[in-house]
């Protein structure tokens, strides 16, 4: 269900970045501190109101032809009768009347859009683009037992009735135990298995089978363990420091050995060492207030060492946006800044606030960071490892991007997104972490 915003802004995207990276001298490069105004234009130029989405849904699904929103909003009123839930028709028309921006993540809300999408008759695929496109959620989070009965309803076109009817059968069945405390399944591995049932009865036999595996603190497991190993690979470490020590004293000439090897070093480090040249600091008088020496602390690997707990998620998010942010000065809208990765978000998801479907964007958006980081940095310190061609280093950036969000169950990156769009548009410059830095309002 690709509809003409999404060709217009995914085509401008492209051709942006074609010309980018086609370019050896990257005349157009959005990584230019001078292009800075331009890329804040592109990142915040497509932000289609979920209101117009909503429309586009209700459109899409009818064979009406409607004049104006009044008549859209009669259709949905016939549509919604049968169903009568309560408070249903009174936010969706205001959605439609775009009384609210965007709608909150939530059960309430996505149980909301199901039965919208029933009463209309939605196909399965325009449920997918809805979700994915427009309120910006996973479609269907096959670990509730009532989306994944949802999801087998709408691939066999059964309407809203039938799905209650076999939810409170399935519900009456008995609870159940993991025979396996060590066992994991992830939620794509539930969405495959539901997609062998073709009747009622082989969906039934299924939960009788597995209802153990439908626990909500189950949900989001392959993606925990995604951003666990980003973590693990980007994050300093306390023992990074005598390190980065050792090798600031070589470099000021006070020591004479040979730098030790860095490879084993967070990511973060690594890239502050290799764009970071240390030397003596010359003497700038003697401070009235304390009686000692004032000395440059501007050196990367000054501001680095001085006070920061390397393996904090703080001095990580720090290191990766180039210095601590506020969310609210960050050139987004509004809705796209929600869960920007902050040291309190993703300490929160660590800690496990991960497990419901409303910390989908929050997980899906550290991935997102996380990888881009780890991609463009790897890309930074070896770019001999990597394809010679540009073009083909941003293919496989993007390749690698997608492959981790399909295999957490997430939706690949969408140009419709400016959130999204802001990674793909910086990646297509010549110096993609300068560049989002940059866009961030800091410099490297």
């Amino acid at each position: 269900m690709e509809h003409t915003y999404t060709r217009l802004v995914r085509s401008k995207v492209d051709e942006i970045n074609n010309e980018n990276l086609s370019d050896d001298y990257f005349i157009h490069d959005l990584g230019d501190s001078d292009n800075t105004e331009e890329l804040i234009k592109l990142v915040n130029e497509f932000n289609r109101p979920f209101s117009e989405g909503l429309i586009l849904l209700i459109k899409g699904s009818s064979d009406n032809t409607f004049d104006n929103l009044d008549e859209i909003i009669e259709y949905v009123k016939l549509k919604l009768k049968p169903i009568a839930i309560s408070d249903d028709k009174k936010n969706i028309l205001g959605w439609l009347k775009g009384k609210v921006e965007h709608p909150k993540a939530g059960e309430a809300t996505r149980d909301r859009i199901y039965r919208l999408c029933f009463a209309l008759s939605v196909p399965l695929d325009d449920v997918n683009w809805f979700f994915n496109h427009v309120y910006f959620q996973r479609s269907f989070n096959c670990r509730r037992i009532e989306e994944a009965i949802y999801y087998y309803c709408f691939k066999n076109n059964y309407d809203y009735g039938h799905a209650q009817q076999l939810i409170s059968e399935i519900r009456a069945f008995p609870e159940q135990k993991s025979q396996n405390t060590e066992a994991t399944v992830y939620t794509t591995e539930i969405q495959k298995q539901l997609d062998t049932c073709s009747t009622d009865e082989e969906l039934k036999q299924y939960f009788r089978k597995r209802k153990w595996t439908f626990q909500e603190n189950q949900a989001n497991q392959r993606a925990m363990y995604e951003l666990r190993e980003f973590l693990e690979n980007i994050q300093g470490k306390e023992t990074d420091r005598a390190v980065a020590k050792k090798i600031k004293k070589i470099r000021t000439g006070k020591s004479k050995d040979v730098e030790p090897e860095t490879t084993g070093c967070g990511l973060i480090v690594q890239e502050i060492l290799a764009l970071d040249e240390p030397h003596e600091e010359p003497c700038k008088g003697i401070d009235p207030k304390t009686k000692t020496d004032k000395h440059e602390t501007d050196s990367l690997l000054n501001q680095l060492l001085d006070g920061n707990v390397l393996s904090s998620l703080s001095t990580m998010l720090k290191c990766i946006y180039g210095k601590d942010i506020h969310m609210e000065n960050i050139n987004l809208p509004s809705k796209r800044r929600e869960n920007f990765p902050t040291p309190e978000g993703l300490s929160k998801l660590l800690k496990g606030g991960s497990c419901t479907s409303s910390n989908y964007d929050a997980i899906r958006k550290c991935l997102i960071l996380l990888q881009f980081y780890e991609f463009w940095c790897e890309y930074k310190l070896a770019p001999s490892k990597f394809p010679d061609d540009a073009i083909d280093v941003y293919e496989t950036y993007l390749s690698e991007a997608n492959d981790c969000l399909a295999s957490c169950g997430y939706d690949k990156l969408y140009p419709g997104n400016s959130y999204d769009r802001l990674f793909m548009l910086c990646s297509g410059s010549s110096t993609p972490l300068e560049a989002f830095r940059t866009f961030l309002g800091t410099t490297t």
